[in-house]
């Protein structure tokens, strides 16, 4: 007996097979998932077009539109949320390298029919951790839509402030790492205060407290063994964001 942990996920079902259906339907109401139904790819796009799902399990071989297909059109949207979907693929297929096909066509994972409960419900919880993960690894760091504003259309001052930031940083930093290496915790207050206000203004929210903590252990001398770690996940977030920022300006 399966004890779900994923919560009531709602999950596009596509498939024409009325046992297979049957059999799926069981397994995900016993979950405690909420189901929806489609007969074939036309209407598995034409659901996600209209609605909103966490989960699609998608058959491969249906009718007017085959599973591949309606993946490919899923991929195609515009809005990230119904493009990204999981999807698993359902299949009949047992051999191994046909399966893996699956993967380079834009689905998640795979499972060949008939499966166990077991490995359905693994698989969903595997395919929805790494769609966490790679969410969290690619997501835009910073935000700048308050300088924008400010800007007023004044796009030469936006590209000007990002290149400032990208360029004056990293020094900052590098000498921040070497106030932590070195004990020099005074300095390292300094340095952290001099970084604020940088990620203040491009909302890197990730990280700003952090460098306060950081900003108020090198003032007082306080808690000074948590540093390192604070420093760590500091130079960590601003270097993906300045990478970020240099792939969007196009900064060389």
């Amino acid at each position: 007996m399966i004890n779900n942990t994923l919560g009531p996920l709602r999950v596009l079902l596509a498939e024409d097979n009325e046992i297979n259906k049957l059999i799926a339907k069981t397994i995900l109401a016993r979950w405690g998932f909420i189901t929806t139904l489609a007969l074939d790819g036309e209407e598995a796009v034409r659901e996600v077009t209209n609605n909103d799902f966490d989960l699609i399990l998608m058959d491969i071989q249906m009718p007017n539109k085959d599973g591949i297909s309606a993946t490919e059109d899923i991929r195609k949207m515009q809005d990230p949320k119904k493009n990204g979907l999981p999807i698993i693929a359902l299949t009949a297929n047992t051999q191994l390298g046909v399966n893996e096909q699956f993967l380079h066509y834009g689905m998640d994972g795979y499972l060949s029919k008939p499966f166990k409960e077991e490995q359905l419900y693994y698989l969903i919880s595997e395919v929805l951790a790494k769609k966490k993960q790679d969410f969290a690894e690619n997501k835009q760091l910073y935000d700048l839509s308050a300088i924008i504003e400010m800007a007023a259309g004044d796009e030469a001052f936006i590209k000007e402030l990002v290149q400032t930031f990208v360029t004056s940083v990293p020094p900052v930093l590098a000498q921040m790492v070497v106030c932590s290496q070195s004990g020099e915790w005074t300095q390292m207050g300094k340095e952290a205060h001099n970084l604020k206000s940088n990620i203040e203004a491009l909302q890197i929210t990730e990280i700003v407290n952090e460098i306060k903590a950081i900003e108020l252990c090198g003032k007082k001398h306080e808690n000074l063994t948590d540093i390192p770690e604070l420093v760590k996940k500091v130079q960590y977030i601003l270097s993906k964001a300045i990478f970020q920022i240099k792939v969007e300006y196009n900064i060389l």
